[in-house]
């Protein structure tokens, strides 16, 4: 049997061969299709592993800081600087008028402030107490290491909403009586609670010794 070859036109393909061509560009473009989801896809997942790097490196740092100001609560040092927390600095123990020989623990305004927002709406992390009282945070978590090794504050590890962990504060019974009996002794006397003022006034000695 002999093979027919049909004549095509000039510069034209046969058409069975133009067919082939587009079946088989279609399976080409298919494919890119495919191949630009799935590169869509990956970038996607390497976004969302680089966030997750992130949100684990900065439970690694706040869970460093929590352990850090345990350690302070429980040896009185700062972690940092490997020196000793200075304890009475602010809040030193003075002697009660009314009883002469009773000592009782000084508040002074930056703790009277960070107590007073502990006991509105506590418990609060360090952030949060800043903003609350407008102090520095690292004043903050200084005063709270000292008062959680007295008793007078619980700091708990909790987990926030983006998935870090940090310590929340709150006041403890002995810390309540602690504020209650500095709130009675300046009532009693006629003493004005402590300011705002008088609290930075406070920062800028410590800052300046």
């Amino acid at each position: 049997m002999a093979l027919v070859i049909k004549k095509h036109p000039r510069h034209s393909l046969p058409l069975d061969v133009k067919e082939l061509h587009q079946r088989i560009r279609s399976g080409l473009d298919f494919r890119a299709k495919e191949n630009s989801r799935r590169r869509s896809e990956a970038d996607d997942i390497i976004k969302a592993c680089e966030a997750v790097d992130a949100q684990i490196a900065e439970q690694r740092r706040n869970l460093e800081a929590v352990e850090k100001m345990y350690l302070a609560a429980m040896t009185g040092q700062n972690a940092e600087a490997g020196e000793k927390t200075p304890e009475h600095s602010a809040d030193a123990d003075e002697s009660d008028d009314a009883g002469g020989k009773q000592k009782r623990n000084r508040i002074g305004p930056q703790r009277y402030f960070m107590f007073d927002a502990l006991r509105r709406h506590g418990p609060l992390d360090a952030a949060s107490l800043a903003n609350a009282t407008s102090l520095p945070v690292r004043r903050i978590r200084e005063q709270m290491a000292i008062d959680a090794k007295r008793g007078n504050i619980e700091a708990m590890t909790f987990a926030i909403l983006d998935g870090g962990i940090g310590p929340r504060f709150k006041l403890t019974k002995d810390g309540e009586s602690l504020l209650a009996g500095f709130l009675d002794y300046r009532q009693r006397r006629g003493i004005p609670l402590p300011t705002h003022e008088e609290a930075m006034a406070e920062q800028f000695e410590m800052e300046g010794t």
